[in-house]
């Protein structure tokens, strides 16, 4: 940008700082105020998409081509946050001394002052990255305060040590080297998918739209771990005789969370909460129910190639023609394996329990996804409940 055009986003910037907006996740959010911002001082459209949404990924990728002339970004610099310094650092130590690591923090305050006396400073290094991250999880409030202070306290143990000991013998963990990607050539956030399956020795046409989209068979963005993001989405099953509403997802989200440590140290779960309209599987095609789905569970990684993870929980909703429940127990486990850079394979096993029928339903489930570039991927899926088996192939078309 010019220096007039930096001086008036700094001056525009600071009229606003305690102004409030509205916020309409679709199309008045965070990212469009931003948008907004460039365009008054650029005169650059920033906020023109396909739609009506304009979602904080399309902002960025509206930046421009970092190698086109009149992009506003010109390089990049990968600055990884502190849990992925950590995480780094930890998966690099041998086993043993990650039960050594794991149990400072079992230990009395007494015993860690000990410890930190004999630990070499890489270790007090990773010890106090540790610390950092619990302090970066609190707030200001009263209620943090005495755990913050508690906190702070053993970071100036471990502080203390490193500033008595000779400067040369004080050397940090290297961080792993990563590339990152750039998220301005990640995939647009919309997508439109058309696809055909075959169930009962009977074809039938998918068509779907996704507005904010990501799953597991999504290349993950730069920095990101595989999850689940589908905010808006509606699909039709068109056969030969008839052509039906099949879905609507209202909000479908998936945090999973693969933090290395155990735990009991960081109490943290993987879990899911969706809002939707639709069937349990594309094997029963008139079993769409309305309904509010909730799961907790675990999810690991065995290495970066392979992540597992398991869910349970439980879906309130609607009735449908086969059974009275309207109550049901989940549980699912799987494993997502990235075969290579744009390959990438879903598996997984479901069972569900309903409550009031005692009906047991179970299915597995396998889905490929290559994607190709950045507007379109290619996906096959095939689903079992031990009666009947469905395929489907399909190809998705992504835009802003």
């Amino acid at each position: 940008m010019t220096p007039e055009e930096i001086k008036f986003i700094a001056e525009y910037s600071w009229e606003i700082m305690n102004a409030k907006f509205d916020y309409y996740f679709f199309n008045d959010n965070c990212a469009h105020r931003i948008a907004k911002l460039i365009e008054l001082a650029t005169g650059r459209n920033m906020s023109k998409t396909s739609g009506f949404w304009l979602l904080p990924t399309q902002v960025v990728r509206k930046l421009g081509n970092k190698d086109a002339t009149n992009s506003f970004v010109k390089n990049e610099t990968y600055k990884p946050s502190l849990k992925t310094v950590f995480s780094n650092q930890f998966n690099s130590l041998k086993n043993n001394e990650k039960e050594e690591f794991i149990e400072f923090f079992e230990r009395s305050d007494d015993d860690k002052k000990n410890i930190v006396n004999e630990s070499d400073s890489k270790n007090l290094f990773l010890i106090q990255d540790y610390l950092d991250l619990q302090v970066a999880k609190l707030s200001l409030k009263e209620k943090d305060e005495k755990k913050l202070n508690y906190l702070q306290d053993q970071r100036a143990v471990i502080l203390s040590e490193l500033m008595h000991r000779p400067v040369d013998s004080v050397k940090k963990n290297e961080l792993l080297e990563k590339q990152s990607d750039s998220l301005i050539y990640t995939k647009p956030p919309s997508v439109f998918r058309l696809g055909y399956g075959s169930r009962n020795g009977e074809g039938f046409i998918k068509m779907g739209l996704r507005i904010a989209n990501n799953d597991f068979l999504n290349k993950p963005n730069p920095g990101q771990e595989v999850s689940k993001f589908i905010m808006g989405e509606i699909e039709a099953e068109a056969t030969e005789n008839s052509l039906d509403l099949s879905k609507i997802i209202f909000v479908d989200v998936l945090n999973i969370n693969t933090n290395p440590l155990p735990m009991k140290m960081t109490k943290e779960y993987s879990w899911e909460f969706k809002v939707d309209y639709s069937p349990n599987n594309n094997i029963c095609a008139g079993c769409s129910t309305f309904g509010l789905e909730g799961k907790a569970g675990k999810a690991s990684r065995v290495n970066d190639k392979m992540m597992l993870y398991g869910l349970a929980g439980v879906r309130v909703h609607t009735l449908d023609h086969q059974s009275d429940d309207f109550f049901t127990l989940l549980s699912e486990a799987g494993a997502v394996i990235n075969i290579s850079t744009n390959s990438i394979v879903g598996l997984s096993t479901n069972y569900d329990f309903g409550t009031i029928s005692n009906e047991r339903d179970y299915l597995l489930k396998g889905e490929w996804a290559y994607n190709g570039n950045k507007n379109f991927d290619y996906r096959i899926g095939i689903e079992d409940d031990g009666k009947d088996t469905v395929v489907l192939a399909s190809i998705g078309y992504y835009f802003d």
